[in-house]
């Protein structure tokens, strides 16, 4: 390019434009909002280009700034071509690409008993079992709240693997927000089962003189926290 542009302006719109077109349908237009945040100048000239902007609106002074198409229609952008994206149980038809889910990406095996919780079990004060069942909680809350740490050995990580950065990631960004509703609905019919389950399970833990009992229903109780730690991972 021979002459200036306004740089500031020109990424700004292009910005706007992406960011229309991901919350209009296109979803994959994501991928184009944090590529363009990195563009140098040049690429930002040729992608404004390539999208049909009125380009001298970029280096005409005092000029406005209205894309030539306020919005995407089949529009292609290097080598994508938005078309939208519809998911069938977590499957993206583009790609193939699956938002992870994580019923089952902490395995009961994780949790590990503590002495205070075998202090309990051997000694059986009153009440053991709702004693039993607090400190259970505690120490497998604890637990579970180690994986907040993005490292290689935390399961929600190694659920995703390879997918955890670059185009997949971005795919399950977009899938997000169906993903959560639908976590909100799982956590809910969990917890209103457990707790209606609560009593019982209490009273046959203490007639039959089982922890175990107690201890599984404690992993239970903790399955939305499961559910929305892996979303947060």
């Amino acid at each position: 390019m021979g002459y200036n542009f306004d740089e500031d302006l020109l990424r700004h719109d292009l910005l706007d434009y992406y960011g229309t077109a991901a919350f209009n349908g296109f979803p994959a237009a994501m991928m184009d909002v944090f590529a363009v945040q990195k563009m140098n100048s040049a690429d930002l000239w040729s992608q404004a280009q390539r999208n049909g902007f009125r380009m001298d609106r970029y280096t005409s002074p005092g000029s406005s700034s209205i894309p030539y198409h306020a919005f995407y229609s089949g529009v292609t952008s290097g080598s994508f071509s938005y078309v939208k994206t519809q998911t069938t149980e977590g499957k993206s038809t583009q790609d193939e690409i699956v938002f992870p889910t994580y019923e089952s990406a902490v395995p009961d095996s994780y949790f590990k008993r503590t002495e205070a919780s075998l202090a309990i079990m051997n000694n059986r004060p009153q009440h053991w079992e709702y004693l039993f069942l607090a400190q259970e909680l505690r120490s497998y809350l604890y637990q579970l709240g180690k994986l907040k740490k993005q490292t290689p050995g935390n399961p929600y990580v190694e659920k995703i693997g390879n997918d955890s950065e670059g185009k997949p990631l971005l795919y399950f960004v977009v899938g997000f927000s169906e993903n959560l509703v639908d976590a909100v609905n799982k956590a809910e019919k969990s917890a209103s089962k457990s707790l209606l389950a609560f009593e019982s399970t209490m009273r046959k833990a203490a007639r039959r003189k089982k922890p175990e009992l107690i201890t599984d229903y404690s992993i239970e109780l903790l399955y939305p926290y499961k559910v929305f730690l892996g979303l947060y991972s």
